[in-house]
């Protein structure tokens, strides 16, 4: 998928130091990252044992809420 510049994209972290490296990446192609914790979402428990397994627990309880 190809966002246009000026499009923002939820970042499924309450990190705000992961949060600032996305937006190091993605704010040079015009994309506003803005992270689930600035959007009040609630931060689902990290249950899965893999990084990929909680990463997409995260996106899924994101795209939830």
């Amino acid at each position: 998928m190809k966002l246009p510049r000026g499009s923002q994209l939820v970042v499924a972290s309450h990190n705000p130091g992961k949060v600032r490296e996305i937006k190091a990446l993605l704010g040079p192609h015009g994309i506003e990252p803005i992270g689930a914790g600035d959007l009040g979402l609630p931060e689902p428990d990290e249950t899965e044992t893999s990084f990929t397994g909680n990463a997409e627990l995260k996106a899924r309880a994101a795209a939830i809420a």
